[in-house]
C-alpha cells in the first residue's frame, strides 16, 4: 500500500491583521510546523494564499519569483517536517505574472510548479497570464497532479491529468466546485483534494467524498483555520467493465480481503484497491490481464481515428 497522509489548510486573514505576503507567509511557515503532529506527507494551502488580504491588482504589483523569498522559507519547514507542500501564488518571470503553485518535495526541494491554464478574464485583465503545459510530478508515494480554481470548468485540464496518470491531484481554488470535483475524480480515475479558505474536501475515484472540512479548529498564534485531513491509499485504479468484469470473480476468490472492488455498474466502471503489503494493484492489474480505464478509453480512440483515416480513404478513391 501507498499511504499518503494529506491535509488542506484554509487559512483566513483574521479581520484584525493586514495582509502583505511576508505577513501570509509567515502564518503559513507557522501553520505547517503546528500540523507536525499529523506526520503530513502533503500539506495543500489555498489558491494564491500568498496574497491574502491584498487586492488582485496589488498581489500581481507584489509576485515573486521561483526560486523567491517565500520558497526559500517554506522549503526550511518542508525539510524539518520532510512533507511536500503545495504553495499557491502569483509569480513573476520576466515581465508576465502567473497565478502558480510550487511544489516543494520533503528535502526542501522545488520538485515543479504549475501555472494556472486558464485563468478568469478579470484575472487576464488585471495582468495574469494562462500557463501553458500541465506537468505531472514524481514523488516517492506517487504521481501528483495539480488544476487551480477556474480550470475545474475545463475538461481538458482533467483529461490532460488523466492521461499523466496522475494519481492524487490538488485544487487550491476560490470557489468549492461542487459537483464537478467527484465527477473529475470518478471520470478521471484519481483522487482530488480541494482548499479554500474556507476549508476543502478529499474525493476518491468512487466519486465519493472522503474527508471534509466541518469545523474551524484553533492553531496556536494564528486563530481559525480550516483543516481536512486523511490517509490516502494510492495503490488503486479504475477500470471499465468492458473486457474487465469476467475476470473479477476469480481476482476476488484468489485476493478476498487483500484488495477492495467498488463496482459502479450505472457508470460502467469500477476501481480496484490493493490492500496487500507483497502486491501492488499494477502486480494484480497483469495477473488477471485488466486494462485500466485510461489505456481502454485511448484504446477506442486510437481505433476509431484509424478506422476513419481508412474510410477517408475509401471516400477519396471512391470520388476519383
Amino acid at each position: 500500500m501507498r499511504i499518503a497522509r494529506v491535509v488542506s489548510v484554509g487559512l483566513p486573514l483574521p479581520s484584525t491583521e493586514k495582509g502583505s505576503a511576508e505577513h501570509q507567509a509567515r502564518r503559513m511557515e507557522q501553520a505547517m510546523l503546528a500540523l507536525r503532529a499529523y506526520t503530513p506527507d502533503f500539506i495543500c494551502f489555498p489558491e494564491i494564499c500568498l496574497h491574502v488580504g491584498s487586492t488582485l491588482k496589488q498581489a500581481v504589483a507584489d509576485a515573486e519569483p521561483v526560486p523567491g523569498p517565500t520558497t526559500q522559507r517554506l522549503s526550511a519547514v518542508c525539510k524539518t517536517l520532510n512533507t511536500h507542500v503545495m504553495l499557491p501564488l502569483l509569480e513573476r518571470d520576466a515581465d508576465r505574472v502567473y497565478n502558480t503553485v510550487v511544489l516543494i518535495d520533503g528535502q526542501g526541494k522545488i520538485l515543479g510548479r504549475y501555472r494556472k491554464h486558464q485563468p478568469t478574464s478579470y484575472e487576464m485583465a488585471d495582468g495574469v497570464h494562462a500557463g501553458t503545459e500541465i506537468p505531472i510530478f514524481e514523488t516517492k508515494l506517487g504521481r501528483i497532479g495539480i488544476a487551480v480554481c477556474f480550470d475545474l470548468k475545463f475538461p481538458e485540464v482533467g483529461l490532460a491529468l488523466s492521461r499523466g496518470r496522475a494519481e492524487l491531484v490538488f485544487w487550491p481554488s476560490m470557489f468549492k466546485g461542487g459537483q464537478r470535483l467527484h465527477s473529475w475524480a470518478r471520470d478521471y480515475g484519481f483522487h482530488i483534494v480541494s482548499c479554500g479558505v474556507w476549508g476543502g474536501k478529499m474525493v476518491d475515484p468512487h466519486g465519493q467524498t472522503v474527508a471534509e472540512s466541518l469545523l474551524p479548529t484553533d492553531l496556536p498564534g494564528l486563530g481559525e483555520a480550516h483543516l481536512v485531513q486523511s490517509r490516502i491509499n494510492l495503490d488503486r485504479k479504475t477500470y471499465h467493465l468492458d473486457y474487465n468484469r469476467q475476470k473479477l470473480p476469480a481476482l476476488l476468490a484468489k485476493y478476498g480481503s487483500g484488495v477492495e472492488a467498488f463496482l459502479m455498474d450505472d457508470e460502467g466502471i469500477f476501481t480496484l484497491t490493493s490492500l496487500l503489503k507483497d502486491k501492488t494493484v499494477c502486480d494484480i492489474e497483469e495477473e488477471f490481464g485488466l486494462e485500466d480505464l485510461r489505456s481502454y478509453l485511448d484504446r477506442a480512440i486510437a481505433d476509431k481515428d484509424r478506422q476513419l483515416g481508412q474510410n477517408r480513404e475509401l471516400m477519396f478513391q471512391h470520388r476519383l
